[in-house]
């Protein structure tokens, strides 16, 4: 008796779809498809690297984040940022070191702290002399073997070390530690922070699961079925003979054929068929990746629509989605990626205390609507050509009337409003009506 028959015993009812889809739901939530183990090596490997959504979205993420640029910028005698050239920072905007540039040293941060939630940077300082302190070039550290040499409650991170080589390790102020919060104090006591895989543990393992699943089917697919006799009061296995074998699936292939698809097989014989497999469609593998990938959408704040899920859309166009991605995820965490830059290069050094960088999006195509509305309102709020040239990222142009009020047509200053005030006046009468 086969394993499909002994399940189906008693059980008429129960389909050949049936069974094969309890079968691939227990491997995936009770057998081989267990989560991802808590550690940053299998967010990489099994994340990152082993998942085609998790990938995709942290490119996404990534690809657009490249749309705006970093800068350095400082406060001019009015307060205002200006844009710096030709200062020694600036140098880190093209190469952070000599084997590798900025824009893949900020795709590295982004890829760890999004994988693992941690992301940690090395940079070998100057020890002696005027620029002590002061360094040329910064490094990626790999995420998945750092880890946080603990101290005491006083001071909770004594340095860090790389668990493959013990005998080197790094003081506090060589490097930055990027990462998101994680609550599990009794898991980390605040030391490292929560990847947000470690949130869809379980999605990117069934995800992983289905492609294996669908992978397996199109290995074994083949013969994917088995035709036969239909039985007729004689027994099953007086079957077709081998020059009926032949024939049958000498005419079966030729009505395959480009002219003769679509048109009926005649046969001898009455055929019945067991199909040996179920297709992905019948599992449900597929609308099960596609809510996968929906979720991990919804962790990484990205619309779904950005990934071609055009079904599960509730925006009115992919430009409202793309916004919807700017100001939820990928603003915020740029912003971050520049304080943090700022502080690692310029904190204890007070030549460098006045600079900054900061994260700018003003020409981004997917922000000018936004922009648009902004500029408007700030015409209603009377702010002047200057500050409204300011806050949407533009240069001062010194020029006295652009530093002026905006007043629309008809609108008067309250300076030059006149009232008919009686000072004499008193409020007798009006107390007398009242009473």
């Amino acid at each position: 008796m086969g394993i499909l028959s002994f399940f189906k015993k008693g059980k008429p009812d129960i389909s050949v779809q049936d069974f094969y889809r309890a079968l691939y739901g227990y491997r995936v939530t009770n057998g081989v498809g267990i989560p991802i183990p808590d550690k940053p090596e299998s967010y990489i490997r099994d994340g990152y690297a082993g998942n085609a959504d998790v990938y995709s979205i942290i490119s996404k993420i990534n690809n657009m984040s490249r749309q705006g640029r970093i800068k350095l910028v400082q406060k001019n005698n009015k307060g205002e940022d200006e844009h710096v050239t030709g200062h020694p920072l600036n140098e880190f905007l093209y190469f952070v070191n000599s084997s590798m540039s900025f824009e893949m040293f900020w795709a590295a941060t982004h890829i760890y702290k999004l994988t693992v939630g941690n992301s940690y940077w090395y940079k070998p300082m100057i020890t002696v002399g005027p620029d002590i302190g002061k360094t040329l070039e910064l490094h990626i550290m790999p995420a998945q073997f750092t880890e946080v040499i603990p101290g005491d409650w006083l001071n909770p991170v004594k340095g860090y070390k790389m668990n493959f080589d013990n005998e080197v390790t790094f003081t506090p102020n060589q490097v930055y530690h990027q990462k998101f919060f994680d609550p599990r104090f009794n898991d980390t006591f605040f030391l490292y922070g929560l990847s947000p895989i470690k949130a869809a543990a379980q999605v990117v393992a069934k995800l992983n699961e289905a492609e294996a699943t669908e992978q397996k089917s199109f290995e074994n697919s083949s013969p994917p079925y088995i035709l036969f006799r239909k039985q007729d009061g004689r027994t099953m296995y007086e079957g077709l003979t081998k020059e009926q074998q032949f024939d049958l699936k000498k005419q079966l292939r030729e009505n395959s054929q480009q002219l003769k698809r679509g048109e009926p097989v005649v046969s001898r014989i009455e055929l019945d068929m067991l199909k040996l497999g179920v297709s992905p469609v019948d599992l449900g593998i597929l609308e099960s990746s596609i809510a996968g990938m929906r979720r991990l959408c919804n962790i990484y704040n990205i619309p779904s629509v950005l990934m071609n899920d055009n079904e599960n859309s509730s925006y009115n166009n992919v430009s409202s989605a793309r916004r919807a991605a700017w100001t939820d995820c990928i603003i915020p965490l740029n912003k971050s990626f520049a304080t943090d830059l700022t502080y690692f290069l310029t904190n204890g050094i007070n030549e460098y205390e006045p600079f900054y960088f900061v994260y700018d999006y003003s020409e981004v195509e997917e922000m000018q609507e936004a922009i648009a509305g902004r500029v408007t309102w700030m015409r209603q709020a009377g702010w002047s050509k200057n500050e409204i040239r300011q806050a949407t990222g533009m240069p001062r142009v010194e020029v006295p009337i652009m530093d002026e009020p905006i007043f629309n047509q008809g609108e008067i200053p309250l300076s030059d409003m006149t009232f008919n005030i009686d000072e004499e006046k008193d409020f007798v009468d009006y107390d007398k009506k009242r009473t």
